[in-house]
């Protein structure tokens, strides 16, 4: 029924004997539990809002991506300059950023996670979920 009234814009019931319009009626998307949903020209689109670990994970690093970026720019890196970093993380933040490293390291142009670093050329700190933790960063 939806289908015809989306395709046809009238809807005849009863073998015609009655006529309704797109007008007359009013076609609800309505998502399942967990589910957002969303329709418009005949197309819906759900999403899940289930937050899975790997989604949370990514969240936490993009965040560090994030504050790293905020760090290069105090520091006045060049937008182009390739860096080392050293950090303090640990738990969960430490978890994730080494299941995403690879995006960390392209999206800060960080060529190299150390342990420590001799001179570094700025430090701070990164506080994520009420944990303080400290960062060098060293343009390379």
């Amino acid at each position: 029924m939806v289908r015809e009234i989306q395709s046809n814009h009238i809807l005849k019931l009863k073998g015609g004997k009655y006529e309704l319009t797109r007008e007359d009626l009013f076609i609800e998307t309505v998502a399942e539990a967990g589910f957002v949903a969303a329709s418009d020209r005949g197309i819906t689109v759900s999403l899940s809002l289930e937050l899975t670990a790997d989604l949370v994970q990514e969240g936490i690093v993009r965040e560090v991506v994030r504050m790293v970026q905020n760090l290069r720019k105090d520091a006045g890196f060049a937008v182009e300059d390739r860096i080392e970093v050293s950090w303090d993380l640990d738990g969960k933040i430490e978890d994730a950023v080494r299941k995403f490293v690879t995006y960390f390291c392209e999206e800060t142009l960080t060529v190299k996670i150390k342990d420590n670093l001799d001179k570094a050329d700025h430090s701070g700190t990164l506080k994520i979920n009420e944990k303080e933790f400290n960062i060098q960063l060293k343009k390379v």
